[in-house]
């Protein structure tokens, strides 16, 4: 039989990881991120706005940012499809969801 230390293939279990909590972070797609300094955000006015963040870690296509100050009300619409043409202040129309 095998030693004990090791589990059946197949086997589910249930872990608890020891690590630093993280607080005021936000899990954003990699392909929104700018020059590792920012993210595009869209006002409640439908303009575009240049949000820094601080990258904190990431993985598997999404990132952990913090964000320092935000430059519109909470909740972010992240832009997830930046473009290089944006521009501060930008006028843009939120597509409808298919």
């Amino acid at each position: 039989s095998a030693p004990a230390s090791f589990l059946p293939v197949g086997t589910f279990v249930t872990a608890e990881l020891d690590g630093a909590k993280l607080e005021n972070v936000h899990r954003l797609p990699d392909a929104a991120l700018i020059d590792d300094s920012y993210v595009w955000i869209v006002d409640p006015d439908a303009h575009l706005r240049r949000q820094p963040v601080e990258r904190v870690s990431g993985g598997d296509g999404d990132f952990l940012a913090r964000i320092p100050e935000p430059v519109a009300p909470l909740p972010l619409r992240v832009v997830t499809q930046p473009l290089a043409s944006f521009r501060e202040g930008n006028t843009v129309r939120i597509a409808d969801k298919p």
